[in-house]
């Protein structure tokens, strides 16, 4: 399998999401899709990787909209019924990914060293239930 592929366009979130904005981190282009973490010292919104340790592989939200380094940022961090921009199938688990920055994946591409962090099932029709859970440990 591969990390998913979001159509930026398609990335959005439902009436019950829980949402918010922000300011993107230096060095850092968003993309609508990518999954994001809150700096701890700047406050700044970067991409989350589940290859590196907390905070970075700590993802709690999805960009809603793109941009560059200081550059406002909308995301969703809980959604009961959200679609991804990305096909995804009924049960079927989504985490953050560690092969690429702000990305996402199936959890069976889960490998060894990956801090585990959970972001959403497939509920049908190409919706999912976004809810992050970080495990804040490496996978032996």
């Amino acid at each position: 399998m591969a990390d998913k592929s979001p159509t930026a366009s398609t990335v959005l979130a439902s009436a019950n999401a829980e949402v918010g904005d922000g300011v993107i981190g230096a060095a850092t282009t968003l993309t609508a899709g990518d999954s994001i973490y809150q700096d701890p010292t700047t406050l700044t919104w970067l991409k989350s990787n589940a290859s590196t340790a907390p905070p970075v592989s700590k993802a709690c939200a999805i960009a809603l909209t793109g941009g560059s380094a200081g550059q406002p940022v909308h995301y969703v961090t809980e959604d009961p019924k959200f679609f991804p921009g990305f096909a995804i199938a009924v049960h079927e688990v989504i985490i953050v990914s560690g092969t690429a920055a702000g990305k996402l994946c199936p959890i069976a591409d889960n490998a060894t060293g990956w801090y585990w962090t959970f972001a959403m099932v497939g509920i049908g029709s190409n919706f999912s239930r976004l809810k992050f859970v970080n495990s804040g440990v490496p996978k032996p």
